[in-house]
């Protein structure tokens, strides 16, 4: 969201999530949903392993 400059708010808005729950899912408060992982990811233009900061390791 920093990246992006979206607010809570508008993230909301985007997604169809209430801004209490973003503003939980943030402060690790609420633990995240798939579902709701790819809403937001898609909301910000990025994806799901992006959002959580994994990288594919080839073995």
């Amino acid at each position: 969201m920093l990246l992006k400059r979206i607010t809570q708010q508008e993230l909301s808005k985007r997604t169809g999530i209430p801004q209490s729950d973003i503003s939980k899912i943030v402060n690790d408060e609420k633990e995240i949903w798939l579902l709701t992982a790819f809403k937001i990811a898609d909301a910000v233009g990025c994806t799901v392993d992006h959002l959580w900061g994994y990288k594919y390791r080839k073995r």
